[in-house]
């Protein structure tokens, strides 16, 4: 989905090519731009109302009152009035401006969005919500423009308020994966299913024995109980050794599936192979395709044993890509392996 401001309202678009262009690039931010700004004007702290007397302007508070830009307090009590950079010029009052930060000059800090930017002073900031800020992040500045030095003097930042899943598909109902007819008895399911249990399990190193030992710990524990888990979910890294792209390296990997295969059908499949689901999501080492999200599937050639015994209805195996949804009644489970820290 996409938003668009001409109808304000998310509408469904096809999916591109893998490898982009350069238009796709400035689409992305430009699309979580717009994103984001129908969800701040949204809140209440940025609504004006006309049914009742204007609260207290941004503009008027007095210096030693706190506000925090990030809060999701619909009750704030505090009326915040948006300005694009486009019209900071010659402006002296203190203002709130919407944007993503990003670094146009070598060593210079601006502030970005679709009418244009601004070179920003983060050196005098007061005030900071929690969290971590970076370039091309999208952000919420208040504070005063510089007509001299021709920069906004930043006093507070803070994230975009958030919003729950409940509030944004009650805004927008078409989001919702779940037809309206058929919710009650999705809801139904999902509350009967209450023994329903997902495993999930990450850097599991199959070139490793000793991992081999403890997924047999494991699967054996599990295949002992009255209520098997419905789902296991494996995610990469499937080798301790980040392996390269001759023919030699994939032949290894696949190997080490297919033992992973053998391991379930010899000991398992009586009972695990015909009561739980099995889903494989690659890691970040895993498939050679460098640095991109979202990662395909595991290619067939490394899973032939796994997809010739799913064929036979031996296994229920699958394949995601990373990440992926897991749709459980009405409710959505995002999974993702990623190295977050690693990136920091």
């Amino acid at each position: 989905f996409r938003y668009k401001q001409v109808g304000k309202q998310f509408l469904p678009v096809t999916n591109g090519p893998l490898h982009g262009d350069a238009k796709d690039l400035s689409a992305v931010f430009v699309d979580r731009y717009e994103m984001l700004l129908q969800r701040v004007l949204r809140h209440s702290i940025f609504r004006r109302s006309t049914l009742q007397k204007k609260r207290t302007n941004v503009h008027e508070r007095d210096s030693d009152e706190d506000v925090d830009l990030g809060a999701n307090d619909d009750d704030s009590g505090y009326e915040y009035h948006l300005t694009n950079t486009s019209e900071l010029i010659g402006t002296k009052s203190r203002k709130c401006v919407f944007g993503m930060l990003c670094e146009l000059e070598e060593g210079l800090i601006h502030l970005q969005d679709l009418h244009g930017s601004v070179r920003v002073d983060v050196s005098n900031i007061t005030e900071v919500s929690s969290g971590m800020f970076t370039f091309n992040c999208f952000v919420l500045c208040e504070g005063v423009m510089n007509g001299g030095r021709n920069q906004f003097q930043v006093e507070k930042i803070g994230f975009p308020p958030y919003e729950t899943r409940h509030k944004s598909l009650k805004t927008f109902d078409n989001l919702h994966f779940v037809p309206f007819e058929k919710r009650p008895i999705m809801l139904d399911c999902e509350q009967k299913a209450e023994d329903d249990q997902f495993v999930f399990m990450s850097n599991i190193y199959l070139d490793e024995s000793i991992t081999f030992d403890q997924l047999n710990a494991v699967f054996e524990g599990f295949a002992a109980t009255d209520a098997p888990p419905t789902l296991f979910v494996l995610m990469g890294n499937f080798t301790k050794r980040k392996l390269g792209a001759s023919a030699k390296d994939m032949k290894f990997l696949a190997s080490l599936f297919d033992k992973l295969c053998d391991l379930l059908i010899n000991k398992y499949a009586n009972s695990l192979c015909k009561s739980s689901d099995f889903i494989f999501i690659p890691g970040p080492n895993d498939q050679l395709i460098g640095n991109l999200l979202p990662q395909p599937k595991l290619i067939p050639s490394l899973c032939q044993k796994f997809l010739y015994h799913a064929e036979n209805q031996q296994i229920h195996v699958h394949f995601q890509s990373n990440p992926f949804r897991i749709r459980f009644g009405t409710q959505e489970i995002v999974c993702f392996r990623y190295d977050l820290l690693q990136k920091m």
